[in-house]
């Protein structure tokens, strides 16, 4: 269960339970290696079993606001999660094993009010986000520092252009995308540059449309600290074959939003002062922002 990655609220027992059964995967996995036995387990979200049905008869409220947490829109089926265990039970996966794979869809970002890829990000179990000026900039995975990351963009690393690793994320809108595949540890057929884990974005693939693609999205946003309400988001999907073996996809996204915010920063310099001890010198700045932030995306 997810459960044992992010806890929730009185269901303690229960997500401590599913915990000690991930933490018993990886080490019965490290203690039977030696003998090519693997071990893996799978963490699924809500899945439309026997039990869950009968449960949703008797809380039909429940299913509905599980449907609306879902990225989807719908409940997993069984026969999803059996796809997953009859790979990792194939030869295919033959040098994987002490993993906990999380079954969680990440399609129909767009449909959120998310403003970056960086906030789609955060609602997957095990991964927070770093805020910088009111919105979601860096991801950490599993508590890790953002420069332990490799993040990438159809396949291709994506170079940090700061001083370190940390990819900044705030200017990926999420209605270019078409997937987030978050790997909290690299498996094999993963290149080895990274310690926390990767996180890479794939965007709509035209050789994977069967008809014509068209979606027009508007909405806004209220945001009470701004002198204004109005923070428009409009973007514009189109695709469509050309031919037996060509096709193409074009997005279009505009975004405007209102920020207010405070930010304290420091450069943690130490002194040592009169009596020997070290404390931390005066590099402290007391920030505040006020501005209107505007993207524009092409793709």
């Amino acid at each position: 269960s997810n459960s044992a990655i992010k806890g929730y609220a009185f269901n303690s027992i229960y997500a401590a339970s599913k915990a000690a059964v991930n933490n018993l995967t990886q080490s019965v996995a490290k203690e039977v290696a030696r003998n090519n036995i693997r071990v893996n387990a799978v963490s699924p979200g809500t899945i439309n079993t026997p039990g869950v049905i009968k449960y949703f008869e008797a809380e039909p409220k429940a299913k509905e606001m599980l449907e609306k947490s879902s990225l989807l829109r719908r409940i997993g089926e069984p026969n999803e999660i059996g796809e997953l265990v009859s790979f990792l039970l194939s030869d295919r996966s033959s040098f994987i094993t002490g993993q906990i794979i999380s079954v969680v869809d990440s399609d129909a970002l767009g449909e959120f009010p998310d403003t970056t890829a960086a906030e789609a990000v955060r609602r997957v179990s095990g991964i927070s986000v770093e805020n910088d000026q009111g919105e979601g900039r860096y991801v950490s995975i599993r508590g890790l520092s953002s420069d332990l990351n490799t993040v990438a963009i159809n396949g291709a690393t994506v170079t940090a252009p700061e001083g370190d690793r940390s990819v900044m994320l705030d200017g990926v809108p999420t209605e270019l995308l078409d997937s987030i595949v978050i790997s909290k540890s690299l498996t094999p057929d993963q290149d080895a540059d990274s310690i926390g884990g990767r996180v890479e974005f794939n965007t709509k693939n035209p050789s994977s449309l069967k008809k014509t693609l068209f979606k027009m999205k508007f909405d806004t946003s209220y945001n009470e600290n701004s002198k204004s309400s109005d923070n428009p988001k409009i973007a514009l999907t189109y695709g469509d074959k050309i031919s037996e073996n060509s096709a193409h996809v074009i997005g279009i996204t505009y975004s405007s939003k209102e920020i207010v915010t405070y930010n304290n920063e420091t450069g943690y310099g130490w002194e040592t002062n009169s009596a020997g001890l070290k404390e931390m010198n005066d590099d402290w700045e007391m920030r505040y922002y006020d501005l209107t932030r505007e993207r524009y995306g092409l793709t």
